[in-house]
């Protein structure tokens, strides 16, 4: 495994906002060897069927 050469912070509202909106992006990011940590600020547990 390559070592980290940078640290990524990944922040979105609910949780699945990362895999909608930058999975990609992340999984280019872990591949480069960086440290990527994940902040939900939501526990997605209310919201409509919209």
């Amino acid at each position: 495994m390559p070592t980290a050469s940078y640290r990524a912070l990944v922040v979105a509202a609910h949780p699945d906002d990362i895999e909608f909106g930058c999975a990609g992006t992340v999984a280019k990011w872990v591949k480069e060897g960086a440290e990527v940590s994940y902040c939900i600020t939501s526990d997605g547990s209310t919201g409509t069927q919209d």
